[in-house]
């Protein structure tokens, strides 16, 4: 699935509302959250790592709010499914 193909699918799943302000918006980009976005490493390009911001947001993200996006994947996605995502990557990474 490709990064556009992604994008709509968590817009249809998750609505239109920026993930940072709540401001409803037509464009939103799909921003990787927790891991930047890496050549040859598709599992970043996954619902685990994108939040869907909101132009301004998506220019001046806070450092905040990467530990709020963390609360809030484990609430949707529950706890064990977001540590075994997190398990199952390649990449050394420190966890939040």
């Amino acid at each position: 699935m490709s990064l556009l193909e992604l994008k709509q699918q968590l817009v249809s799943e998750r609505g239109y509302a920026c993930e940072c302000c709540g401001e409803l918006q037509i464009i939103l980009h799909a921003h990787h959250a927790l891991y930047h976005r890496m050549k040859g490493k598709p599992e970043l390009d996954t619902p685990m790592n994108i939040a869907l911001l909101c132009e301004s947001c998506h220019a001046n993200i806070s450092s905040d709010f990467r530990y709020r996006f963390v609360e809030k994947q484990v609430e949707r996605y529950g706890r064990d499914a977001f540590e075994k995502w997190m398990d199952s990557l390649s990449l050394k990474v420190k966890r939040v």
